[in-house]
């Protein structure tokens, strides 16, 4: 399991709970293997991005992406839109503590509250057992 697989199910996830999902929302999604999240692999963009998207606003294009076979371009996939402004939003740096052949679980942390740990803790780390207490929601997918 990686991490663009946990994406693939998360997404699928999300997509049937959307009644879970007050408003609009934005994730970063991280798979750990081991016991502890290391701090640094959220990178600063990543940050920033979240914290935009709770406040003054995150602007993303979306990507045109072409199709093709053969070495010849043939369309491209279809997107909901071209670009979007998203403002106001809840934003989560999403852990899930990977355990082999068990239902993935998710830990919904608060942006602003995983910084404050981050900034806070002697550590260069968060444990599961902590990214559990701090988290403001918990979801198995």
């Amino acid at each position: 399991m990686v991490e663009k697989n946990l994406q693939s199910i998360f997404s699928a996830w999300v997509r049937a709970n959307r009644d879970k999902i007050d408003k609009s929302t934005v994730w970063e999604l991280k798979m750990e293997k081991g016991n502890a999240f290391a701090f640094d692999r959220l990178a600063d963009h990543q940050i920033e991005a979240l914290l935009n998207a709770k406040g003054m606003g995150m602007y993303h294009k979306i990507s045109d992406v072409p199709v093709s076979w053969g070495g010849q371009m043939r369309f491209t996939h279809s997107k909901p839109c071209d670009c979007m402004l998203i403002k106001g939003a809840d934003a989560f740096v999403v852990l899930c503590f990977y355990k082999l052949r068990q239902k993935k679980e998710t830990l919904w942390i608060d942006v602003e509250r995983f910084l404050k740990v981050k900034n806070e803790s002697p550590r260069k780390s968060i444990t599961e057992s902590e990214a559990r207490y701090i988290a403001s929601r918990i979801e198995m997918i």
